[in-house]
């Protein structure tokens, strides 16, 4: 493929390992029966080696340029939208398709926030921002513990696969990545509204106990139980039954 232009906008970084590409596939686990979303092909490195491995791959690149090289390599089961993904209508591919991608850095969690509001398919397994990943997987007690790790681990299962090495993209991007995999869960059976409130205010007023912080989200019960931790000491189950408890709380109700 002949020279394109990087595009910093974009936050273009292309992999430009083999063997990297391999074991991505391998974590992701293809089967012939899948539908999957590419978000951000950049020039066909993962795209080409994993559609002989699923039934389709509908791969959602904002670059025109980049989009007219892989039409230039047509294969019947790769279909190209140039877009982007964040108002690409992904509502309409059929239910439990899988997604893959290298996330631009400054659109991650946008983008991660905008598939878990959806509930048609099945995992996400993404290259994302190495520090970004350590926050998604954290449980209470660590210190990358917070809002991104509760509110993404109260929708979805996470699991971090490996880091990846700066020196395997170009150009070469100033931090390391790593491998993660999200598969949505339905934990969230009521008033999200409430439940991100809760998350915000408890984690802007950080060193604050929670019946400091949130006392009117918290009934008596919960104030015996919680009210004397901090937030980064609540789990995400524990933040639910308080969202949940919510309901029956005419301070918030009120």
């Amino acid at each position: 493929m002949k020279s394109i232009p990087i595009k910093k906008r974009w936050g273009q970084n292309f992999i430009n390992d083999k063997n990297l590409i391999d074991k991505i596939i391998s974590v992701f686990d293809p089967d012939k029966r899948d539908t999957v979303l590419e978000i951000g092909p950049g020039k066909g490195a993962l795209t080409y080696p994993l559609s002989k491995r699923v039934k389709k791959i509908i791969a959602v690149e904002i670059d025109p340029i980049l989009v007219s090289h892989l039409k230039e390599n047509f294969i019947e089961n790769i279909e190209l939208v140039n877009d982007d993904i964040l108002r690409f209508k992904h509502t309409s591919i059929k239910k439990g398709y899988k997604i893959i991608g290298n996330l631009p850095y400054y659109i991650t969690t946008p983008i991660i926030f905008s598939f878990l509001e959806s509930e048609n398919w099945s995992k996400m397994t993404i290259m994302v921002q190495k520090e970004v990943a350590d926050r998604i997987i954290a449980k209470p007690g660590n210190k990358n513990y917070g809002r991104l790790s509760i509110m993404v681990q109260a929708q979805a299962s996470v699991e971090k696969h490996f880091d990846i090495s700066n020196n395997l993209f170009f150009p070469k991007p100033k931090v390391k990545s790593s491998l993660i995999s999200i598969m949505p869960k339905n934990n969230l059976k009521h008033n999200k509204i409430i439940f991100y409130s809760i998350i915000k205010l408890a984690f802007q007023k950080r060193r604050k106990i929670l019946k400091n912080s949130i006392s009117n989200y918290l009934n008596d019960e919960n104030i015996k139980i919680f009210g004397h931790l901090r937030p980064e000491n609540i789990s995400v189950e524990e933040y639910i039954k308080i969202s949940q408890s919510c309901i029956n709380n005419k301070k918030v109700l009120n």
